[in-house]
């Protein structure tokens, strides 16, 4: 990565009666001029971006999601107009709804026309996808550089 930019975790604020906690990774550059921050892109992994299937089935026993809330808090239906380049992973050993719900997200991002690129991790899960960050030479992390530039 070039000097002047990092990774910043900024885990999503804890949602009432929420399962899991998503993670979501930017690279951002400071800006030497005036102190600001300019997000260059972000990583999602593995997501849950559609509520909609959780609200459905047993899990909503536990976290109680009205149509409204799973509406409002599904990044799926929340896209915009504008943004940096998103990086899309999900790892091969993932549940067939994660993978479908980041190939869906990513396909949504695109027709939108935003900027990004989908990797998949044969071999991985949510966890040890993000080895491929700490990994020098990792497929994430050289992805991410990408976005540096």
């Amino acid at each position: 990565m070039p000097p002047g930019a990092f990774l910043a975790r900024r885990p999503h604020r804890r949602a009432r009666r929420r399962s899991r906690a998503a993670l979501c990774l930017r690279l951002v550059r400071w800006r030497a001029s005036d102190g600001h921050a300019e997000v260059k892109g972000a990583l999602a992994v593995s997501g849950i971006y559609d509520l909609e299937p959780i609200r459905l089935n047993y899990l909503n026993e536990k976290l109680r999601l009205d149509d409204a809330e799973a509406r409002r808090n599904s990044p799926l239906l929340h896209l915009l107009d504008r943004a940096a380049p998103l990086l899309v992973t999900v790892g091969g050993d993932e549940l067939p709804e994660l993978r479908r719900q980041s190939e869906t997200y990513y396909a949504a991002w695109r027709e939108r026309g935003l900027p990004g690129a989908f990797v998949p991790l044969p071999g991985r899960n949510h966890y040890s996808a993000l080895e491929e960050l700490a990994r020098p030479g990792g497929v994430l992390a050289q992805a991410l550089t990408t976005f540096a530039v």
